[in-house]
C-alpha cells in the first residue's frame, strides 16, 4: 500500500507483510526472462526488487526430433511456470514459439494444442 505521506510500500509474500520506504514509484517490467530456468527464490527476489510483471520466452536450443516433447516443454511454460511466478507475486506473460534449431519437428501438433 502506497501512501503519499510516508512513501511506504507494502507487499505481501507468504502471508508476511514486507514494508519498504520508497522515493519514487516506478513500474518495472522484466521484458525477457526464461522462467523455466528460474527458481522460486529468483521470482521472490524479482518481486521484492519491484518487478510485478515479466515476459518469459520459450527457448529450447537443443535438437528435438519429437514434437510431443517440444509441446510438453511449451505447455510447462504456459501452465506450470506462470503458476510458480504467480505464487511469488509475478504476473508472468508468455511468448511461445519454435526455436530455429527445432524447425524439423512437425509443428501441426504444437499449433493445434496451443
Amino acid at each position: 500500500m502506497l501512501t503519499q505521506d510516508n512513501l511506504l510500500i507494502e507487499k505481501q509474500y507468504n502471508n508476511k507483510i514486507i514494508k519498504s520506504k520508497i522515493i519514487e514509484v516506478i513500474e518495472m517490467i522484466d521484458t525477457h526472462i526464461h522462467a523455466d530456468a528460474r527458481t522460486g527464490e529468483d521470482f521472490n527476489e524479482m518481486y521484492l526488487s519491484g518487478i510485478d510483471v515479466a515476459v518469459t520466452c520459450a527457448y529450447y536450443p537443443y535438437k528435438i526430433d519429437n514434437d510431443t516433447i517440444l509441446l510438453n516443454h511449451l505447455m510447462r511454460i504456459l501452465n506450470y511456470d506462470t503458476k510458480r511466478a504467480d505464487e511469488h507475486g509475478i504476473d508472468l506473460k508468455v511468448a511461445l514459439g519454435i526455436h530455429p534449431t527445432n524447425t524439423n519437428v512437425d509443428g501441426k501438433l504444437i499449433y493445434e494444442n496451443l
